[in-house]
């Protein structure tokens, strides 16, 4: 670099300057790729844990309206749960939709990672739909007993199906090594990795 404005310089003083406007593009040319934006993996990495962030937070929010729920079931707590799990499906439904969206980069390693994130939005799916078949089963007119043990249950499948969507940023970390540090360092990346149901 140094080099090129020494020339640049030097071509100043000379006669011949029409050079010039060429080193000018010659300079920009080298110094704009070095101050250029996040690469592919970097811009996917913040963009797919961005969008399975804000779905994490609303498996939050339902963990935490089934929770509530637990503590006082109503007589209409079989369909509270089925209403329960319907949000939840449609949080992982979203999430899958969102994520198979995003621009993947080109290679192998970011088909690699677009496949996981797919995969663990598909178990928190499958989970889900699982619990469902399970409540419809269940009485129209349950028990309070089989109400509070019937949530109880609901309230694991939704902290595993939260555990899915945020246990792939530590996969992803660990099983492809090109996306290992853009999913590392990424900050929504950071916070989906630090959330936890209570």
């Amino acid at each position: 670099m140094r080099e090129l404005f020494r020339l640049f310089r030097v071509r100043i003083y000379r006669k011949d300057a029409p050079y010039l406007p060429l080193l000018s593009l010659a300079a920009i040319a080298l110094v704009v790729p070095s101050c250029g934006g996040p690469s592919p993996e970097e811009r996917f990495a913040e963009r797919a844990c961005s969008t399975t962030l804000v779905r994490a937070r609303q498996m939050l929010e339902l963990h935490d309206d089934v929770v509530h729920t637990r503590a006082a079931p109503g007589p209409d707590a079989r369909a509270q749960m089925l209403r329960f799990i319907s949000r939840g499906e449609d949080v992982t439904t979203k999430l899958r939709a969102e994520l198979r969206a995003l621009p993947v980069p080109d290679t192998d390693d970011g088909r690699k990672g677009a496949d996981l994130l797919d995969n663990f939005a598909r178990l928190a799916s499958e989970r889900l739909a699982t619990e469902e078949r399970r409540v419809r089963a269940l009485p129209e007119n349950i028990t309070l007993a089989q109400s509070i043990g019937s949530l109880e249950r609901l309230e694991l499948e939704v902290v595993s199906a939260f555990a899915d969507l945020t246990a792939v940023v530590g996969v992803i970390a660990t099983e492809v090594p090109e996306l290992a540090q853009s999913f590392e360092e990424a900050k929504p990346c950071k916070e989906l990795a630090c959330l936890r149901a209570d």
